[in-house]
């Protein structure tokens, strides 16, 4: 797979002409398109507009364009996908890919997670979700399972154990600024009778 990028999706695109570059090879659009579908994932915009040259990426030291930029979509959205365009290239190098997708009327949409970084700087808790992820490739990874059904169960077992530990972290630091709240209106209350700074007097 070394080499192929996801310019090499549409082999029937005339990329000699238009880049101005070698052509990918049929053998590498073939290998990366098994390789993206193996795994449920679908070029939209090339899938909806097949032959068509559209640029995404400009390089203006080698006078070359191309497209470099793609969403990635399941197949199970595919038919949600209303409309698909590319923009025009304007203060970056880039030009922005569109994808609208159809919800249907009255989808109650799930609140949006997002890993939570601090996970990552307690030692218990990353060896706590590195053993969960190890378990379950080890109960999981079997010959009959397919890599996007393998892939999904993870992501949802994955984000379950995150939020399982950033609850127990919360409630374990909000018991500890609650104590020290508590022990500064104990001094506080303490050093209004004694006059005193000194902790160990109070």
């Amino acid at each position: 797979m070394k080499g192929i990028s996801l310019k090499d999706i549409h082999p029937t695109t005339p990329w000699a002409t238009f880049l101005r570059r070698k052509p990918p090879t049929t053998r590498n659009s073939y290998k990366l398109l098994k390789m993206l579908k193996n795994r449920g994932l679908y070029d939209i915009w090339g899938e909806q507009n097949p032959g068509d040259i559209s640029h995404t990426f400009q390089s203006g030291r080698h006078d070359t364009v191309s497209r470099l930029d793609s969403i990635l979509l399941t197949q199970g959205l595919i038919p949600s996908v209303e409309s698909t365009n590319i923009g025009n290239i304007k203060i970056t190098d880039h030009a922005p890919v569109e994808v609208i997708v159809k919800i249907g009327e009255g989808t109650q949409t799930t609140p949006s997670w997002s890993f939570s970084p601090i996970l990552t700087t307690n030692k218990q808790i990353r060896e706590s979700l590195t053993k969960t992820l190890q378990n379950y490739f080890k109960e999981n990874d079997v010959n009959n399972i397919t890599t996007p059904l393998l892939w999904d169960a993870m992501k949802a077992v994955t984000r379950g154990a995150c939020i399982k530990e950033k609850t127990f972290l919360k409630k374990q630091t909000s018991s500890k600024i609650s104590k020290i709240e508590q022990d500064i209106t104990a001094l506080s209350s303490r050093y209004k009778q004694t006059g005193s700074k000194n902790s160990s007097n109070l």
